[in-house]
């Protein structure tokens, strides 16, 4: 029996096969991602939509879709986690305060067949209300305050030039704020008190939280007054901005 002679070239095409079915698998891997990355920009641009159309925000917010294969929970109508960074949100009513920043990890996302309407079973996050907007709508000026956990209230009033006063943020209702613990100079006459506790008294309603979303806690840092959110069984529904104003405390 004859033994063929193994030459060099056999060995070095031997070596070389691992070597094509690696980039082989690894060419089809990189399809198989470059499609489903497709599938999720898709998918996290409708969902941008419907969440502007929902609230009426500014513009679209930005939308990051997790969990791989994403084109087989498109496909299921079922997304396993949607994360949502939007800026400024309108509100209505006697005390519009828009919602400078929302900020929201969503779980358990279906979609209804309009495709503009969608269910999370879980959402939390943080709701911002920035100073200028506090300020434009309570008709005073405030800020951060020098004591952790309050913030500072000012107002020009004739003859006393200008009034500050210390409150502290606390969550007053399922989406609403009310500014308590109300602190003025002592020495300051009574019209002066009344100017900015008035200011203070009513509270501050998210009408433009989603529904089934409520206030869970209220911080202040530098940027604002900031809510932390939560909610169970939230939809996001195209006509709820318009529902907004009717909302109650």
């Amino acid at each position: 029996m004859k033994l063929r002679q193994i030459s060099a070239s056999d060995g070095s095409r031997r070596a070389r096969l691992p070597l094509v079915l690696s980039g082989a698998l690894l060419a089809s891997a990189l399809t198989v991602l470059g499609g489903d990355r497709l599938v999720a920009a898709w998918a996290e641009h409708r969902a941008a939509q419907a969440f502007q159309q929902a609230t009426g925000a500014a513009s679209a917010p930005g939308v990051r879709i997790s969990g791989f294969p994403v084109t087989g929970q498109v496909l299921a109508g079922h997304l396993h986690r949607v994360d949502i960074h939007a800026g400024h949100i309108p509100a209505a009513g006697d005390h519009p305060v828009p919602l400078t920043r929302l900020d929201l990890s969503m779980t358990d996302v279906r979609a209804y067949a309009n495709a503009h309407t969608a269910r999370a079973s879980t959402v939390t996050g943080t709701a911002l209300l920035s100073y200028a907007d506090l300020s434009d709508a309570l008709g005073v000026g405030i800020s951060a305050d020098t004591a952790p956990g309050r913030i500072t209230a000012r107002t020009l009033i004739p003859l006393l030039g200008d009034v500050s006063a210390s409150a502290r943020p606390t969550v007053a209702g399922p989406t609403s704020i009310a500014f308590r613990d109300v602190r003025l100079d002592a020495h300051l006459p009574a019209a002066a008190y009344d100017a900015v506790v008035q200011a203070l008294q009513q509270p501050v309603t998210l009408q433009d939280l989603p529904a089934g979303m409520t206030l869970a806690d209220i911080r202040v840092d530098a940027r604002g007054v900031r809510g932390d959110v939560t909610g169970q069984d939230v939809t996001f529904a195209p006509d709820q901005a318009a529902n907004t104003s009717s909302r109650s405390v």
